[in-house]
């Protein structure tokens, strides 16, 4: 794919702005000029719009491949490109006053955390959020809320709370630089609140193949495993990145193959688990191409496809995390000097894998 050749040769720049960005806990400007240009922000936004119009495939080997670079990197451009797909739900007037910026960035949260009351002038909200990633250079937030009525919360036919999707400006809201972990950290995913707002109509709108204004497959792709694959491309992303890093710690570490002291040999282990990750990398992206195949073809896919994909999704992130967790003490302790790639990329797949969709 041309995108991911594309990926491969900004490799060594990608990795150099790594550090800098760690540094300063988001992504540095340079890095961010790199992601406009090449439009990894719009992977799934139309091209009225100025965007890739990516078929799910594809967007998850880009972001795939920008996680194998850099996690903090790949992590942004999952989670912004992720949001900015929400221009298929909003008004089309008002996204496209949004999405003509090539800098369009949507950062926000789908906890619903928030009220809005219905008034006869809009909606009256109010809420905090945790974990909006890219926040810092945000055009505009999204977060849901539960809708009210003169006080009351409003439900639905089964007695389920209403919940709806609204968007804000950054001027409408107050950030919280609140991003302290050991991994991820160039993600900059802050907190932030808004209190007492008015926002019209226009800006409500709702994430499901029902509230989908464009007609595009990837609007009515179902949600939860549009979300789970692009994380579990993230994960597998930066899994073959620490692998990579093992092979050439093992390869000064243990020469010609030698075994480590408890008698095992580290080279064994790590070529059994390329070799285990590559299959289920195949396994996972035949059941996307199979889901996108359906979704295409027959506007639905099969709820079998869509068990299964959830499955391997989880799996395959659970994987990852069990082999890096196996292959960690075997790299000694250039592996727990923060300073090295390694441990960044170690730091960085245990910080994502706390994820509420990945546990």
């Amino acid at each position: 794919m041309e995108l991911v050749n594309q990926i491969q040769s900004l490799t060594p720049l990608l990795r150099a702005q790594a550090t800098v960005s760690e540094a300063s806990d988001k992504l540095s400007k340079d890095l961010l000029e790199l992601v406009y240009d090449h439009k990894w922000f719009k992977l799934f936004v139309p091209k009225i719009y100025g965007g890739l119009a990516l078929s799910l495939l594809d967007g998850l080997l880009v972001e795939e491949a920008l996680s194998r670079v850099n996690g903090s990197l790949g992590w942004t451009v999952t989670l912004c490109s992720g949001a900015n797909l929400f221009v298929g739900f909003l008004d089309q007037t008002l996204a496209a006053w949004l999405f003509h910026d090539k800098t369009v960035c949507l950062s926000g949260s789908g906890k619903a955390s928030g009220i809005a009351e219905i008034t006869s002038n809009g909606y009256l909200v109010s809420g905090a959020w945790s974990y909006a990633t890219g926040a810092p250079y945000a055009t505009a937030f999204t977060a849901n809320c539960q809708l009210m009525k003169t006080g009351t919360r409003l439900v639905g036919e089964h007695g389920e709370p209403l919940i709806r999707s609204f968007l804000f400006l950054p001027d409408e809201v107050r950030l919280i630089a609140d991003w302290h972990t050991i991994g991820l950290e160039a993600t900059a995913s802050y907190s932030f609140q808004i209190e007492n707002l008015l926002v019209s109509e226009d800006r409500c709108f709702e994430i499901s193949p029902a509230g989908a204004i464009r007609k595009e497959p990837i609007y009515a792709f179902p949600f939860q495993q549009l979300a789970e694959t692009t994380l579990a491309a993230n994960t597998l992303g930066m899994g073959q990145h620490f692998l990579s890093c093992c092979e050439a710690i093992f390869n000064t570490r243990y020469p010609h193959g030698n075994e480590h002291m408890n008698g095992t040999n580290p080279h064994s282990i790590l070529n059994t688990v390329w070799k285990q990750l590559k299959q289920r990398r195949e396994t996972f992206y035949l059941l996307v191409t199979a889901a996108w195949e359906q979704m295409e073809t027959n506007d639905r896919i099969e709820d079998r496809i869509l068990k299964e994909l959830t499955k391997h999704s989880l799996d395959l992130v659970r994987f990852v995390r069990q082999r890096v967790a196996l292959l960690y003490p075997y790299c000694g302790m250039k592996a727990a000097d923060p300073k090295s790639e390694i441990n960044r990329v170690w730091r960085d797949i245990f910080t994502a894998s706390q994820h509420s969709l990945l546990v």
